[in-house]
């Protein structure tokens, strides 16, 4: 089993398929591979699968202001 299918948001392509050479500075953004030429966005602070949109939002210069890295950035100072 893939790292992709044991998310808790399972992958609709339609939707959370993005170009693989998509990138972010966020610690917690991660492109995974799920097809030859396709690949998804997966948020590791949340445990899911990111939509096309906020994964465009997590390569913008704005990523810091995102919810899901504020909590990341907390739970692993603890």
């Amino acid at each position: 089993m893939s790292g992709l299918e044991e998310k808790s948001t399972p992958a609709y392509y339609p939707v959370h398929v993005i170009p693989c050479d998509l990138r972010s500075e966020c610690p917690f953004f991660k492109v995974e591979k799920v097809d030859e030429d396709q690949c998804v966005a997966v948020c590791t602070a949340a445990d899911r699968v990111l939509t096309r949109s906020n994964a465009r939002k997590c390569a913008s210069p704005a990523w810091r202001e995102c919810p899901f890295y504020k909590i990341g950035v907390e739970s692993t100072s603890s």
